[in-house]
């Protein structure tokens, strides 16, 4: 196999594959992908009536197992949170509302445009939207801070706190480099059970009844 280097600034070599998979990147416009949307809402209506940790952990497994793993041209390392090399996913369950009112302008809007067609936009309003009335994070939020408080902190850049209630933020993540790399999925698990079955038997009689054993593992 012959490859191909070119010299970039500060004497770093690229590849040829490497400095297509950039200027792809660089020069393409980002699109919006509802597939992890749909996965994630269609979990949640299976799993109605079921508690919260439950059904979040569910809708996860069900997203891993059913989301499209697209392989880009160049790539060696595979898996990405869409179809598109830049790619912009919704969450729903964290925030909707700023969706469905900013989406007609996404492709055109001066920050972070997205391309978005005719047929997601009419999908998302009409079979993902609504399933997510009164249930998302951000709503949850809203209805639990004054108005007062509201004129202040939502919209207005005085109190920078939107990300912590319209979308995950970094800071809440998983501990990926020190745990999850080391122990994998199964290891957690392998763990979670251990300990667990070390508790004694009145603490795992309540844990049962909470969900938090038998439908978890």
């Amino acid at each position: 196999m012959t490859v191909i280097a070119h010299k970039e600034r500060g004497g770093i070599l690229a590849t040829e594959r490497i400095k297509k998979a950039k200027e792809y990147y660089i020069n393409s416009k980002p699109a919006i992908s509802t597939e992890r949307a749909r996965l994630w809402t269609e979990s949640h209506r299976r799993t109605e009536g079921k508690s919260v940790a439950i059904r979040r952990a569910q809708a996860f497994k069900d997203t891993c197992e059913e989301l499209t793993v697209t392989i880009f041209d160049g790539e060696l390392i595979v898996g990405a949170s869409g179809e598109f090399r830049k790619c912009g996913i919704l969450t729903p369950e964290f925030s909707w509302t700023w969706v469905d009112r900013e989406m007609d302008n996404f492709a055109t809007r001066v920050q972070d445009p997205y391309e978005m067609t005719d047929e997601q936009r009419e999908f998302v309003r009409k079979e993902i939207f609504p399933y997510w009335k009164g249930k998302s994070l951000e709503e949850a939020f809203l209805a639990r801070i004054p108005s007062d408080v509201a004129k202040v902190c939502v919209d207005t850049g005085i109190v920078d706190n939107d990300s912590k209630w319209r979308q995950a933020v970094g800071e809440i993540t998983p501990d990926y480099q020190d745990v999850l790399f080391v122990k994998g999925f199964g290891g957690i698990i392998r763990e979670s059970k251990e300990k667990l079955e070390a508790l004694s038997f009145r603490i795992r009689k309540i844990s049962k009844k909470l969900n938090f054993t038998n439908q978890l593992f």
